[in-house]
Protein backbone atom coordinates (compact mmCIF):
# COMPACT_ATOMS: atom_id res chain seq x y z
CA UNK A 1 0.00 0.00 0.00
CA UNK A 2 1.07 3.85 -0.28
CA UNK A 3 1.38 5.57 2.55
CA UNK A 4 2.02 9.68 2.37
CA UNK A 5 1.98 10.23 6.14
CA UNK A 6 3.70 8.79 8.63
CA UNK A 7 4.16 8.77 12.46
CA UNK A 8 7.93 9.22 13.31
CA UNK A 9 8.68 10.44 9.08
CA UNK A 10 10.59 13.43 9.33
CA UNK A 11 9.04 16.42 8.51
CA UNK A 12 11.32 17.21 5.35
CA UNK A 13 10.61 14.07 3.45
CA UNK A 14 6.34 14.61 4.22
CA UNK A 15 6.98 18.09 2.81
CA UNK A 16 8.35 15.65 -0.57
CA UNK A 17 5.67 13.08 -0.66
CA UNK A 18 2.88 16.41 0.46
CA UNK A 19 4.02 18.34 -2.49
CA UNK A 20 4.13 15.08 -4.76
CA UNK A 21 7.27 14.14 -6.01
CA UNK A 22 7.24 11.19 -3.93
CA UNK A 23 4.97 8.40 -2.51
CA UNK A 24 6.43 5.53 -0.12
CA UNK A 25 5.24 2.24 -0.86
CA UNK A 26 5.17 -0.90 1.32
CA UNK A 27 5.79 -4.10 1.10
CA UNK A 28 5.70 -5.85 3.98
CA UNK A 29 9.07 -5.75 6.14
CA UNK A 30 10.76 -3.47 3.28
CA UNK A 31 9.63 -0.28 1.48
CA UNK A 32 10.64 1.59 -1.29
CA UNK A 33 10.19 5.76 -2.95
CA UNK A 34 8.45 6.41 -5.88
CA UNK A 35 9.65 9.33 -7.55
CA UNK A 36 7.38 10.64 -9.39
CA UNK A 37 9.18 13.19 -11.75
CA UNK A 38 11.83 10.99 -13.02
CA UNK A 39 14.31 14.11 -13.40
CA UNK A 40 14.59 14.07 -9.73
CA UNK A 41 16.47 10.63 -9.37
CA UNK A 42 20.55 10.98 -9.61
CA UNK A 43 22.08 8.20 -11.62
CA UNK A 44 25.56 9.20 -10.10
CA UNK A 45 24.35 9.29 -5.99
CA UNK A 46 22.48 5.57 -6.91
CA UNK A 47 25.85 4.10 -8.13
CA UNK A 48 27.79 6.10 -5.73
CA UNK A 49 25.60 4.14 -3.07
CA UNK A 50 25.84 1.08 -4.59
CA UNK A 51 29.23 1.12 -4.33
CA UNK A 52 29.31 1.76 -0.90
CA UNK A 53 30.72 -1.49 1.18
CA UNK A 54 30.85 -0.15 4.36
CA UNK A 55 26.89 -1.27 5.57
CA UNK A 56 26.60 2.26 6.20
CA UNK A 57 23.59 2.23 3.94
CA UNK A 58 20.58 0.20 4.02
CA UNK A 59 20.57 -1.86 0.51
CA UNK A 60 18.75 -0.54 -1.95
CA UNK A 61 17.94 -1.20 -5.99
CA UNK A 62 16.20 0.90 -8.31
CA UNK A 63 13.27 -0.44 -10.19
CA UNK A 64 10.71 0.59 -12.43
CA UNK A 65 7.00 0.49 -11.17
CA UNK A 66 4.15 1.65 -13.81
CA UNK A 67 7.02 3.35 -15.62
CA UNK A 68 7.91 5.39 -12.79
CA UNK A 69 11.39 4.92 -10.84
CA UNK A 70 11.57 3.03 -7.70
CA UNK A 71 13.98 2.72 -5.05
CA UNK A 72 13.40 -0.36 -3.18
CA UNK A 73 15.03 -0.55 0.55
CA UNK A 74 15.10 -4.12 1.60
CA UNK A 75 14.97 -3.51 5.80
CA UNK A 76 14.27 -6.67 6.92
CA UNK A 77 17.30 -8.27 8.58
CA UNK A 78 16.73 -4.87 10.63
CA UNK A 79 14.80 -3.12 13.30
CA UNK A 80 13.81 0.25 13.51
CA UNK A 81 15.50 3.11 15.77
CA UNK A 82 11.84 3.41 16.87
CA UNK A 83 10.98 0.15 17.87
CA UNK A 84 14.58 -0.72 19.69
CA UNK A 85 13.96 2.48 22.08
CA UNK A 86 11.54 0.63 24.35
CA UNK A 87 13.61 -2.60 24.46
CA UNK A 88 17.35 -1.47 25.51
CA UNK A 89 19.03 -0.42 28.64
CA UNK A 90 20.67 2.84 29.36
CA UNK A 91 24.34 1.24 27.90
CA UNK A 92 23.55 -0.42 24.94
CA UNK A 93 21.25 3.13 24.08
CA UNK A 94 24.55 5.16 24.21
CA UNK A 95 25.76 2.42 21.98
CA UNK A 96 23.25 3.25 19.72
CA UNK A 97 23.51 6.97 19.59
CA UNK A 98 27.75 6.84 19.53
CA UNK A 99 26.70 4.54 16.37
CA UNK A 100 24.62 7.00 14.76
CA UNK A 101 26.25 9.61 15.28
CA UNK A 102 29.37 8.14 13.86
CA UNK A 103 27.30 7.44 11.02
CA UNK A 104 26.65 10.59 10.60
CA UNK A 105 30.45 12.12 10.74
CA UNK A 106 30.79 9.42 8.42
CA UNK A 107 28.76 10.07 5.48
CA UNK A 108 30.05 14.04 6.19
CA UNK A 109 33.07 12.50 5.42
CA UNK A 110 32.47 10.59 2.70
CA UNK A 111 32.63 13.29 -0.33
CA UNK A 112 30.67 11.78 -2.46
CA UNK A 113 26.98 12.04 -0.58
CA UNK A 114 25.46 13.95 1.55
CA UNK A 115 23.61 14.24 4.84
CA UNK A 116 21.21 16.44 2.90
CA UNK A 117 19.66 13.25 1.16
CA UNK A 118 19.66 11.16 4.70
CA UNK A 119 15.80 10.37 5.72
CA UNK A 120 16.36 11.76 9.45
CA UNK A 121 12.80 10.34 10.43
CA UNK A 122 13.08 8.18 13.54
CA UNK A 123 10.98 5.59 11.43
CA UNK A 124 13.51 4.84 8.97
CA UNK A 125 17.22 4.66 10.72
CA UNK A 126 17.71 1.11 11.02
CA UNK A 127 19.59 -0.91 13.93
CA UNK A 128 21.31 -4.36 13.01
CA UNK A 129 20.13 -6.00 16.55
CA UNK A 130 22.93 -8.04 17.50
CA UNK A 131 25.54 -5.56 16.76
CA UNK A 132 23.38 -1.89 17.55
CA UNK A 133 25.33 -0.85 14.27
CA UNK A 134 23.20 1.53 12.36
CA UNK A 135 22.19 1.65 8.70
CA UNK A 136 20.67 4.75 7.30
CA UNK A 137 18.34 5.53 4.48
CA UNK A 138 19.88 7.85 1.49
CA UNK A 139 17.78 8.88 -1.23
CA UNK A 140 19.73 9.49 -4.69
CA UNK A 141 18.00 12.44 -5.72
CA UNK A 142 19.13 15.27 -7.11
CA UNK A 143 16.47 17.54 -5.16
CA UNK A 144 17.71 17.44 -1.39
CA UNK A 145 15.47 16.29 1.25
CA UNK A 146 17.15 19.10 3.42
CA UNK A 147 18.40 22.53 2.33
CA UNK A 148 21.63 22.51 4.19
CA UNK A 149 23.70 20.21 6.82
CA UNK A 150 22.01 21.91 9.56
CA UNK A 151 18.70 21.22 8.59
CA UNK A 152 19.35 18.16 8.83
CA UNK A 153 20.91 17.78 12.29
CA UNK A 154 18.03 19.75 13.28
CA UNK A 155 15.80 16.98 12.32
CA UNK A 156 17.88 14.40 13.77
CA UNK A 157 17.96 15.70 17.01
CA UNK A 158 14.17 16.89 17.09
CA UNK A 159 13.70 12.82 15.94
CA UNK A 160 15.99 11.58 19.06
CA UNK A 161 14.47 13.64 21.76
CA UNK A 162 10.93 13.00 20.78
CA UNK A 163 11.61 9.18 21.11
CA UNK A 164 13.87 9.31 24.08
CA UNK A 165 10.31 11.50 25.62
CA UNK A 166 8.25 8.77 25.01
CA UNK A 167 10.61 5.99 26.14
CA UNK A 168 9.90 5.28 30.21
Amino acid sequence: FVRNDVIGEGKNMNRLMENGLLNEVIYGDNFAYTFNDKSMFSTTEYKILQNQMNNLFVKCMKILCNGKIQIYYMTEEYKMLKDVLFSVDEKNFITIVINLLSAVLEVKNNGFLTCQNIDAGINHIYIHPSTYKISLIYLPSGKKIFQNGAEFENELRTGLVDAIQKVP
